[in-house]
């Protein structure tokens, strides 16, 4: 199967383009940067693509290079760039997610699964109905 994986130079990007090799599958990991450190044991069975999610453009083109079947969208900053950069970090978080969605539903992907982090999970408590929902 050809998966891309977006962000597949990063920190989660990396963990799933190599368990993906490992699988046998045909991977493309497609980051702005390409540092390669962290693939440095799978380099030789990935292929690897430059490219900017906040350009469709980009997406598209690996896309349909590479005949993507299924996309792991894990590209995003981590926390404390976010909080350096937050108007970039929700550029690529949100218009970086439309584009992979648009390039997917466009092309026909199988399959997106978005992978993000516990700092977006609760704490686990349930809230009180009484709780509110503060005016919204």
């Amino acid at each position: 199967m050809n998966i891309l994986v977006t962000g597949g130079c990063g920190l989660a990007g990396s963990f799933a383009v190599r368990h993906a090799v490992e699988q046998g599958h045909r991977v493309v990991a497609f980051d702005i940067a390409l540092r390669t450190d962290l693939l440095t044991d799978v380099l030789d069975r990935v292929d690897l693509v430059r490219g900017d999610l906040t350009s469709a453009p980009d997406i598209m083109r690996a896309v349909e290079a590479h005949s993507v079947e299924r996309i792991l969208h894990t590209a995003s900053f981590l926390t404390g760039a976010a909080f350096e950069r937050p108007y970039a970090a929700a550029q690529l978080m949100v218009m970086g997610t439309l584009n992979v969605l648009e390039a997917a539903r466009t092309l026909g992907v199988q399959r997106v699964v978005h992978v993000s982090t516990g700092k977006t999970m609760a704490t686990g408590r349930q809230y009180a109905e009484s709780a509110g929902t503060g005016g919204i």
